[in-house]
């Protein structure tokens, strides 16, 4: 069935997908290699890179996520700001880390570092 066949289709993209993911994320250094890996192999860019960047961001803690890309995600969307908001209703300001273990994040020293 045409059902099945798009079915079968969109799972084979899913996995190529994760499989660039990961050749992007392996042997890498830091955050940014990473994820400049993926932009420079092409393709499915946005999908590979938000799969390679949750990785990244596990090996390498919210702290190895360049400044300037989270200065350019969201300057002039107000996104930061509400980030900041839903962190400051946690009940908790500890988040885990996995070079770390669980540390404490503030986010007010990080929205200061914007």
């Amino acid at each position: 069935s045409d059902k099945g066949s798009a079915d079968r289709h969109d799972t084979f993209q899913a996995i190529g997908a994760a499989q660039s993911a990961l050749a992007a994320f392996k042997g890498t250094e830091s955050y940014e290699e990473c994820i400049e890996r993926v932009i420079r192999h092409g393709g499915d860019t946005d999908t590979v890179s938000a799969m390679a960047g949750r990785l990244a961001g596990a090996a390498y803690g919210v702290g190895g996520i360049p400044m300037h890309f989270i200065r350019d995600l969201y300057a002039g969307t107000g996104l930061w700001q509400i980030a900041i908001e839903l962190l400051h209703k946690r009940k908790t300001s500890q988040v885990w880390d996995v070079e770390q273990g669980l540390v404490d994040f503030n986010p007010t020293r990080l929205s200061a570092s914007l």
